[in-house]
């Protein structure tokens, strides 16, 4: 065991003791590609941007440089076009129709305006460019809340399915429009085959239904309701292709099993969403359990609570995923896609005292969120960041400038997922780490709450028939972390690759900003007697990853 002090960039570093990581063949779950996709979203919520920003004025074209950002991010599965606003808007806003002008210009959820430059059929060339699957999520509020007739409103949101995926000439459910027919007028005779449609969003947050429905005596039943209504979608959107894959977002983890025993055979994932730590409001600053001014902490211990998310750590410390939906769903041989989830935290915009101001930070956060989901690969095979393009919000993963003036960047937040796209392995595989070091978070920041245990550094190994890579966190904020591999049972090759990803602690004004925010590099690592070694430096994450020699 040792203890170095050595100074990197005028800043004292720690090396800790020996973390040990036996890294075993078993396969506790298979890690999909999916659980690395991404949210296309086109809000509006108070000013319109989005995917909406990035296209060429006067045209229905992406900007080619964002194009290229979009390229190099390994999308797997793309979800568009909302997010809360697809319940306010019609889908057909989005496409060129016959006899119409033009598209119209949507009116989102808060009575904001959307325009619709970029539609479906825009999203599908994407899709093909990016060589992505797709999820659609639809207008379900207009049969829940009873806007208009259960059948009428079925029969329009399966339209969408029939434009997006039905042959032209092809039989479609009594009374729907020739969908396939316009869709080929506006240029794409064959189908998108979009593979994944979402009934509703956030139904469950039930903002409208509150102020409809608890009120009227007609809805004996809310969740019967609830069923009804999507069975009816299920049994119209299968008429129109029956390939296609549902996914749920229903109202409470309460209605699962009432839900799942009626609907099952058709469902195949339930949705839960994932945010923190929304909004940090001077009142809800707390340390140890008391309320404190901002200007107490240090970065430090901001840094600790930032990077301490979600909030769900095993007896070691490490990341989780914990939800009543997912034990639901394992319980029941169910899968969870949890198709919106980001680190979102933001200072109040009253507090005098912002004491850490860092995105890379929150990439860091990130990559907590990516641990918990892999940890549970079991029921989570699918997952979207929220929100992949955008001109404001900071968890856009490319940032855009409305006028086209400045070049499209990269926030670390979308980068830090890609990153874990391009090196995961196919398998969640067994591991046994010793000498890890916790620390205690006392923080309350927003919705990030104190922690008794978290792991210095958090470590989880995945690997395929012919390569393991095993991901590092390491969350200390001065001390680098040493790490010994036995790699015995698994037969690795004489030498490995460690890549690296380091970031700035503030956030940087230089431009493109990117240049700053995340640092990448890569050092070669050598296996003696089946054994290596590795150093996380402080406020990283990493991958060590080596090939596997055949057994035969």
């Amino acid at each position: 065991m040792r203890t170095l002090v050595f100074l990197l960039l005028t800043t004292a570093v720690v090396i800790s003791a020996d973390i040990n990581v036996t890294v075993e063949p078993q396969q506790l779950g298979r890690i999909e590609h999916n659980i690395f996709g991404h949210f296309l979203e086109r809000p509006s919520w108070q000013t319109e941007f989005g995917i909406e920003d990035a296209i060429i004025p006067g045209t229905h074209r992406v900007d080619p440089r964002v194009l290229d950002k979009l390229m190099g991010l390994d999308i797997p599965v793309l979800r568009f076009p909302g997010g809360t606003d697809v319940d306010y808007m019609d889908w057909t806003d989005m496409i060129d129709l016959p006899q119409r002008d033009g598209r119209p210009v949507s009116i989102g959820v808060e009575g904001d305006t959307v325009t619709n430059r970029f539609g479906f059929d825009e999203f599908y060339e994407l899709t093909e460019t990016l060589d992505c699957e797709a999820i659609i999520p639809l207008n379900f509020f207009d049969a829940f809340l009873k806007r208009v007739p259960l059948q009428e409103a079925a029969l329009h949101q399966a339209g969408l399915a029939a434009y997006c995926n039905a042959r032209v000439g092809q039989a479609l459910p009594d009374g729907m429009r020739d969908w396939p027919t316009v869709r080929a007028a506006n240029g794409h005779k064959e189908p998108f085959r979009f593979k994944y449609f979402q009934i509703g969003n956030e139904t469950w947050a039930l903002w409208e239904w509150k102020k409809q429905m608890l009120e009227q005596k007609n809805y004996v039943d809310p969740y019967g309701w609830y069923i009804e209504c999507a069975r009816e979608y299920i049994k119209l959107i299968h008429e129109v292709d029956p390939e296609i894959r549902i996914i749920a977002d229903f109202v409470n983890p309460e209605l699962f099993n009432r839900f799942h025993k009626e609907l099952g055979d058709e469902i195949e994932y339930y949705v839960y969403h994932h945010y923190l730590p929304w909004k940090i409001r001077a009142e809800k600053i707390k340390k140890h359990d008391k309320e404190v001014d901002s200007e107490t902490l240090s970065e430090e211990e901001v840094w600790r609570a930032f990077v301490s998310t979600p909030n769900s750590f095993d007896e070691k410390g490490m990341n989780v995923a914990r939800h009543k939906l997912i034990d639901l769903a394992r319980q029941n041989d169910a899968k969870v896609a949890v198709t919106e989830w980001n680190w979102n935290g933001w200072w109040d915009i009253d507090l005098d005292y912002k004491p850490l101001q860092s995105f890379y930070a929150h990439a860091v956060g990130v990559a907590g969120f990516l641990h918990g989901f892999m940890r549970s690969s079991d029921v989570i095979d699918l997952a979207c960041q929220s929100m992949l393009v955008g001109s404001a919000w900071d968890i856009t993963g490319i940032r855009v400038d409305k006028q086209g003036m400045q070049a499209p960047y990269y926030f670390p937040s979308g980068q830090m997922t890609s990153f874990y796209a391009e090196h995961h392995g196919k398998f969640l595989l067994k591991s046994d780490v010793s000498g890890v070091p916790v620390f205690h978070q006392p923080l309350q920041l927003g919705d990030i709450h104190p922690q008794d245990k978290v792991a210095a550094v958090d470590v989880l190994a995945t690997g395929s028939n012919d390569r393991i890579a095993v991901f590092l966190i390491n969350r200390d904020f001065d001390t680098a972390h040493h790490l010994h591999f036995d790699l015995k049972n698994l037969n690795p090759a004489e030498k490995g690759e460690y890549v690296i990803l380091t970031g700035t602690l503030h956030n940087s004004q230089v431009n493109p900003p990117e240049e700053s925010y995340l640092k990448r590099s890569v050092q070669p690592v050598s296996v003696s007697g089946q054994t290596c070694s590795v150093e996380a430096p402080p406020r990283s994450v990493s991958v060590f990853q080596i090939d596997l020699n055949s057994n035969q």
